[in-house]
């Protein structure tokens, strides 16, 4: 950088020249560095989300948008929870700010909302910037989706827990000797594993038409006595005379719905056949609205026919010892 002047004479007439020249390379270098800076920044796959002391945010890179569907425009000024989707509670968001305040990194993994509601789930790491007293003026988070991973993760999960579901009660049909005491077993290795709000067996009683709660069912009121079921009425009434499974995620939208236990807001009941008839049904219940899944309904029918083989099996044993006491008593 030079700035040069003219000295001249008492007449005006140039005589010489005074030039200052200041070495700026170091300046230079450091406005290119920044530029590649911001460039990287711009260009990154991660989402990166700069914000200020209170979270509000104070800029994004174009990653943000595919991430969360908002673009810089609508979020800049905007705080940072405008994402949240309700699924971390206090203190977790607690634990996260305390970190962070204190000057500390803070990595973990959260569910976020995208603008369009669809949630998603992110790993993110907070780091706290400070000035030159040691103020911390920003934080910087970088963020990942990794809603893939963590499904494919659940739904192998997912797979070894059935796997063990259906093994134990495989193990329980081939094992116990007494109907009642293999639906109580089978009901507590469902409501341990898969369904831990309400779950369990209805018999049907043809002398009443009504299905009764068989005594192992799960969640139901201590204080009064079980609940019974009209054939024909309600979700698992319409089961026994249908035939056919039923998957209610939402119970309100629901006109066949009896209420028989508070707060149960989804359902998935499967018919128990035995022999030629239905006799029982399975049913389990949530306080969660969409609990169930077309794979839960075909689980709990996969584990409803192997209840029904048990109890065939139980009943075909104790049927060939009657024959057999009632053959020796004619010898």
């Amino acid at each position: 950088w030079i700035v040069a002047v003219w000295v001249r004479d008492e007449k005006g007439k140039p005589t010489g020249m005074v030039a200052i020249v200041h070495d700026i390379t170091g300046q230079v270098q450091a406005q290119a560095q920044l530029r590649l800076q911001s460039a990287a920044l711009e260009a990154a796959a991660n989402t990166i989300v700069i914000t200020d002391r209170d979270g509000t945010i104070q800029w994004t890179n174009p990653a943000f948008a595919q991430l969360t569907g908002y673009s810089t425009q609508e979020v800049i000024g905007q705080n940072h929870r405008i994402l949240k989707s309700g699924r971390q509670d206090g203190t977790f968001y607690k634990n996260l700010w305390d970190t962070i305040l204190a000057g500390r990194v803070w990595h973990g993994e959260l569910v976020n909302k995208r603008k369009d509601g669809d949630l998603y789930t992110e790993e993110m790491t907070i780091t706290p910037v400070q000035d030159s007293q040691g103020e911390i003026t920003h934080f910087i988070a970088v963020k990942q989706d990794v809603t893939a991973r963590i499904r494919t993760q659940q739904a192998l999960q997912r797979q070894l827990q059935e796997s063990q579901v259906l093994q134990a009660v495989a193990s329980e049909v081939a094992k116990v000797g007494d109907e009642d005491t293999l639906i109580a077993h089978v009901t507590n290795i469902v409501g341990e594993a898969l369904y831990p709000d309400h779950c369990g067996v209805l018999l049907v009683d043809e002398a009443t038409a009504e299905l009764r709660a068989h005594p192992s069912y799960r969640g139901l009121p201590t204080e009064v006595p079980p609940p019974t079921v009209p054939l024909g009425q309600g979700i698992t009434g319409r089961v026994v005379t249908t035939g056919q499974a039923m998957l209610v995620p939402d119970i309100s939208q629901s006109p066949d719905f009896i209420v028989t236990t508070p707060g149960i807001r989804s359902e998935l009941c499967v018919p128990i056949r035995i022999g030629e008839r239905i006799e029982e049904v399975f049913n389990a219940e949530s306080k969660q609205l969409n609990a169930f899944s077309a794979a839960d309904a075909h689980l709990l029918s996969a584990i409803a026919d192997q209840l029904a083989t048990g109890q065939e099996r139980i009943r075909l044993y104790a049927e060939a010892q009657q024959r057999a006491k009632i053959g020796r008593a004619h010898v």
